[in-house]
């Protein structure tokens, strides 16, 4: 899987990642709306921004070119955000569906050699909670999809307009998880 993030797309007679196709393709209209979330307007200007802030993150997270991360979300723009950042640092998205049984989820996770794996702890608490011993990633980090939403309390941490989402360590019970800060992009509506 981690040979994925050397493939490119052809366009025209040029090789180049889906973050570069997209945002050529765009960058000129900055004020359209590029996806739309319970309401909330996302024009490229602002799609294009989170995912520089969520590379950046990611980055300084220590994911690096070839490195696979998981991302186990339904459709919400934290999936767009993270697939995009990934390609534009050069690592590979492993997409797999939250409906996904939690053996299936963890054999694709330690298959493809996953540093970080991204959930919704609301759906996904069971199912995290019943394959986390085995699981191998670093950390697994939960996205709140009140970020989305604008719904969230607005966190900056040092000056970069971002939002605090947590990396979980433990887990045994809920009440016993121990919280370590993970920089992501809080999406400003």
């Amino acid at each position: 899987m981690k040979a994925a993030a050397e493939k490119t797309i052809l366009y025209g007679n040029e090789k180049q990642k889906a973050y570069n196709f997209m945002y050529e393709l765009n960058k000129p209209y900055p004020d359209q709306i590029a996806m739309m979330y319970f309401g909330a307007r996302i024009t490229y200007g602002k799609l294009f921004g989170t995912i520089e802030r969520y590379a950046e993150a990611l980055y300084e997270s220590g994911v690096r070119e070839g490195d696979v991360v998981t991302i186990v979300l339904p459709n919400v723009p934290e999936i767009v955000y993270l697939f995009y950042a990934l390609n534009r640092i050069g690592a590979v998205a492993s997409l797999i569906d939250p409906r996904t049984n939690a053996e299936a989820i963890l054999e694709r996770a330690n298959e493809a050699d996953s540093r970080l794996v991204f959930v919704i702890w609301d759906i996904l608490q069971q199912k995290i909670d019943s394959i986390s011993k085995k699981l191998r990633a670093e950390q697994i980090i939960v996205v709140k999809p009140s970020d989305s939403l604008g719904l969230g309390e607005i966190h900056s941490v040092e000056g970069l307009g971002v939002s605090l989402v947590y990396a979980l360590k433990g887990f045994h019970d809920f009440k016993k998880y121990r919280f370590e800060i993970f920089l992501s992009i809080r999406n400003s509506f």
